[in-house]
């Protein structure tokens, strides 16, 4: 009977130790899936970041060049004006011109009857 009792008691042991070993090997596994949930999540942060990175970037290109464009077209408002108005200038020389030229002609009409 003792040696059955001891029989049983190793066999007991053995269970017990295989059950251990097994229950180990869960353990790692888990430990290891968690520390590639990890780095999982560490990767994705990383993505969303530079993504976040990039989008910025992209806000701020978007905005110098809207800024740029703004200014541009001030400019080209100014242009055109000052166009304009050299215009109307020419215009108004070239009306003085021609009436100051008609005067003379009439002027130099009138003195060669006279004389």
């Amino acid at each position: 009977m003792n040696q059955s009792v001891c029989n049983r008691c190793t066999r007991l042991k053995k269970e017990n130790a295989e059950l251990k070993y097994q229950s180990a090997a869960p353990h790692e596994s888990q430990q290891q899936m968690e520390l590639l949930k990890q780095m999982v999540r560490a990767s994705e942060d990383a993505l969303v970041k530079e993504r976040t990175k990039n989008t910025n970037k992209r806000t701020d290109d978007y905005r110098v060049l809207n800024d740029q464009v703004e200014s541009l077209k001030t400019s080209e408002r100014q242009l055109k004006s000052k166009v304009r108005s050299l215009t109307n200038e020419i215009a108004l020389l070239k009306r003085r011109f021609v009436f100051y030229f008609r005067n003379q002609s009439s002027t130099n009409k009138n003195s060669l009857i006279f004389q």
